[in-house]
């Protein structure tokens, strides 16, 4: 479980400490980086599941889009350093230091520090038990889209942003596998 995350020069976020625990609410006025710091943590996760997270982040597909260099380092910040701390109860702190470039204008910022974190696969943020429902979810339709490799391997409901696509190919692959743990939470007239 991740018990802190730290946040410097990353859109609304000069320098900013949370302590995070099993449900955390973040709540505030509109434009203040609720979202952001949502952002922060999927771009390590879709960076490090492109295997590219040992060289930087890539600001954008699939789990988020935040643009180019410019658009997510923050408007005032001192130096052209992001920086994205995570301490787990597993680990201690390990930061992850990129290079926004000058220009503004590159979609991966390369890494600046080394970072020190010998597996990081055990954090759910990297692993198989993580999962990313956006807000902005699909609606019911009349078909929705498959996709073995994210729903059987990687055990995903989403592969574009959160939208929940692949829900319906999650549910019918693995609720034909798992039957349901509690006799009265099945329906009267259901077979099983």
């Amino acid at each position: 479980m991740i018990t802190e995350l730290h946040i410097k020069n990353f859109k609304s976020h000069s320098q900013t400490s949370l302590d995070l625990s099993c449900l955390n609410i973040l709540s505030g006025l509109n434009g203040t980086g609720k979202s952001s710091v949502f952002q922060a943590l999927l771009l390590l996760r879709q960076s490090y599941m492109k295997n590219r997270l040992d060289e930087g982040i890539d600001l954008n597909k699939p789990l988020c889009r935040i643009g180019s260099a410019s658009d997510a380092l923050y408007q005032y910040a001192k130096d052209d350093l992001i920086e994205f701390g995570v301490k787990t109860d597993q680990y201690p702190l390990v930061s992850w230091q990129f290079q926004a470039d000058v220009f503004g204008y590159f979609t991966f910022l390369n890494l600046a520090n080394e970072v020190k974190c010998p597996d990081l696969g055990r954090t759910s943020l990297f692993n198989l038990n993580f999962q990313y429902l956006s807000a902005a979810r699909l609606a019911p339709r009349a078909n929705y889209p498959r996709d073995t490799y994210s729903v059987e391997k990687e055990r995903q409901i989403s592969s574009e942003q959160g939208k929940c696509e692949l829900v319906a190919h999650f549910l019918h692959h693995y609720g034909e596998k798992k039957k349901v743990r509690f006799e009265n939470l099945n329906h009267p007239q259901s077979p099983v």
